[in-house]
């Protein structure tokens, strides 16, 4: 008899909840819809977002690959994108620009940029220096910005910050990234040494030759060897019949 009532007592609670469920919504339904939109608004809303996220993303690489001198990267990339990996890569080629300039010469023009090599090595320093001190968060262009600031380091002779550098580069407490380029570190640093000594222009000295005859005597200014002695004239007799 128990267990009987104890069911009915549980069902008229199922009820009782049922009902009191049924009120709550009759009496908030409006509110209860208000919510729903919202979410559904929110939700769409975010989609809208990531869809511009993406769209300015495509945006943005398209233009860095596009644009390549220093003055247009930071106009239509650097400064018009808000975006760490796209203007990590482009301080980059702001810095391999301005390389470029001092490999072909002084003053060299590219896609009319004309810069001395002093003004060009110090357009790649600041642009390299740029990815290091704003975009660690970005390491591979981390250290492809390290390499090219220890290359700026060579042109201006600087050989002990290169050194410092590459040595750092290839520490134990490099990155993933700067190990993934210790071959080519490997190969400057071994060859900086070399690098650093002075190139001679013009010809090399002369040594004077000195030609000793043979039978000892000495040679005289236009190479003919004088004899140290005078040979006797040779004398002919004629005997008459």
């Amino acid at each position: 008899m128990v267990p009987e009532e104890g069911k009915e007592l549980r069902t008229n609670d199922l009820a009782d909840s049922f009902a009191g469920l049924y009120v709550f919504l009759r009496q908030n339904w409006m509110f209860l819809a208000l919510i729903i939109a919202l979410v559904i608004l929110a939700f769409e809303l975010y989609k809208i977002h990531q869809t511009n996220v993406l769209a300015t993303q495509r945006q943005a690489w398209a233009q860095l690959a596009e644009y390549q001198t220093p003055q247009d990267l930071q106009k239509h990339v650097i400064s018009k994108f808000s975006i760490p990996a796209v203007q990590a890569q482009a301080y980059v080629k702001i810095g391999d620009f301005y390389l470029t300039l001092v490999n072909l010469g002084n003053p060299p023009k590219i896609a009319g940029v004309t810069a001395t090599k002093k003004q060009a090595l110090h357009g790649a320093a600041m642009a390299f220096g740029a990815v290091v001190q704003k975009f660690s968060s970005q390491p591979l262009t981390y250290a492809r910005a390290e390499l090219g600031l220890a290359q700026v380091y060579e042109d201006r002779g600087q050989w002990a910050k290169a050194k410092a550098l590459y040595q750092s580069m290839l520490s134990p407490n490099a990155s993933v990234a700067e190990k993934s380029l210790a071959v080519l570190i490997e190969y400057r640093l071994h060859r900086l040494s070399r690098w650093a000594r002075p190139v001679l222009i013009g010809y090399a000295p002369i040594k004077k030759l000195t030609v000793t005859p043979v039978g000892g005597g000495s040679v005289k200014p236009g190479g003919i060897a004088a004899p140290t002695a005078i040979p006797a004239k040779s004398t002919t007799v004629t005997t008459k019949p």
